[in-house]
């Protein structure tokens, strides 16, 4: 991650735009703090973003199974905050803890950046979820959640 991050401000000072990535969220314990850190971080050290796009820990049913025999599984120990999708086919965050975990990040990253704030973008989530943080639709994400995907 260091040798990336300094790729990027190369990147950023020959012209290239820059988007950050913060997928997934987990809500590892202290999770506020954790993520208020890499916003920080973010606008302290590292290249400034034209994109911070998040998402929220999501995991296929087969990943699960598959992740049942390996020593650490995030699968097991977010057992208790992943809830089944069928629309959208994924063990994924509760609505309200991932609508906890953006509400927290969007407001830390706006206040962080101020009026220079990166545009900002949801991975894998419904339009409706959308339309809730931003009131319109994002352009900026380079990928859509499928069809039908549910806002559970």
């Amino acid at each position: 991650p260091a040798q990336r991050l300094k790729l990027a401000r190369i990147y950023k000072e020959n012209g290239w735009s820059i988007r950050y990535r913060i997928d997934p969220l987990i809500p590892v314990s202290n999770w506020e703090a954790a993520y208020g850190r890499l916003i920080d971080a973010i606008y302290k050290h590292w290249a400034y973003p034209d994109v911070i796009t998040l998402g929220s820990i999501r995991a296929l049913a087969a990943l699960k199974t598959l992740a049942d025999s390996e020593p650490y599984n995030p699968a097991v120990e977010y057992a208790d905050r992943l809830v089944w999708d069928k629309e959208f086919r994924h063990y994924r965050l509760s609505k309200m803890l991932r609508y906890d975990m953006y509400g927290f990040v969007l407001d830390r990253i706006l206040k962080t950046f101020g009026s220079a704030s990166p545009k900002l973008a949801l991975c894998k989530e419904p339009e409706t979820t959308n339309m809730e943080f931003f009131g319109e639709l994002p352009n900026v994400c380079n990928c859509m959640p499928p069809q039908g995907a549910s806002d559970m």
